[in-house]
């Protein structure tokens, strides 16, 4: 671990020094820069791993930063503008399940919502399979809270359960699990249509917030992590546009080449 100088803070601060701590009781290493960005996206939200407020997750080459949806609600709490949540869920003319989550705000006269269907995200498999409808709303909890509060929740790693599981497939040559390949696109194909939808405000920042002031900056370590950041920032919205949103983008969270 580096040298660090310990600034004394306030008791639940986190700090380099916990977040060090936690990697080094992972039973799989980190490079470098996965490393970098775990620590930089814990300490920007201040999420400690200690009380399961943040993840990370490597399986094969795929290494990703994780949150719970109680993260959201918690936070949310502490917001004055914050006025509860509902949920609810039902069946489409196509036979459907969808749940839906309404985020209600206190200066805003319609809530926040997101509604996210079961065919979307159930991989049938773990708890998917068996508590299907539980992990359905933990999705619509995240997705709407994220969308109520865009500013505040900007950049927060997605919840696990929002995640595909990865599948793994054998190197022939030495049998070691890997992250199944995708179709292929470059990176800065998909981090343009990324950045074309939230804007060069929140793309910049971005870059900011990873140490670098250009994309070409963005080492192969560190792609797929930028891009699952930039997937959770919110549209860029108009002033005409209606805040309600019915129904949730849903991203294709394989890692990319």
């Amino acid at each position: 671990m580096p040298n660090e100088v310990t600034v004394q803070t306030e008791a639940n601060k986190v700090t380099q020094k916990l977040l060090y701590e936690y990697l080094s009781t992972l039973t799989t290493s980190l490079t470098e820069g996965e490393r970098v960005q775990f620590l930089a996206i814990a300490q920007a939200f201040n999420l400690n791993p200690f009380k399961r407020e943040i993840y990370a997750v490597k399986y094969g080459n795929s290494f990703n930063v994780i949150t719970g949806y109680e993260v959201y609600i918690k936070r949310a709490e502490s917001f004055p503008q914050y006025d509860g949540y509902e949920t609810e869920f039902g069946i489409d003319a196509a036979k459907q399940v969808f749940c839906t989550c309404r985020v209600f705000r206190k200066d805003r006269s319609h809530a926040c919502t997101s509604t996210v269907y079961m065919a979307e995200y159930n991989t049938g498999k773990s708890l998917w399979l068996s508590k299907p409808k539980v992990m359905l709303e933990k999705v619509a909890i995240a997705t709407a809270f994220r969308r109520a509060f865009p500013s505040e929740f900007n950049g927060m790693p997605y919840t696990s359960d929002e995640m595909p599981e990865p599948t793994a497939t054998l190197d022939p040559k030495n049998e070691i699990p890997q992250a199944e390949k995708p179709a292929k696109r470059s990176f800065s194909e998909v981090i343009a249509d990324e950045r074309s939808r939230v804007g060069e405000e929140a793309f910049n920042k971005l870059l900011f917030d990873f140490g670098c002031t250009k994309l070409s900056e963005i080492t192969k370590e560190l792609q797929e992590g930028f891009y699952r950041q930039i997937a959770a920032l919110p549209t860029q919205v108009s002033p005409q546009k209606e805040e309600s949103v019915e129904d949730v983008k849903i991203f294709n969270d394989e890692p990319m080449n």
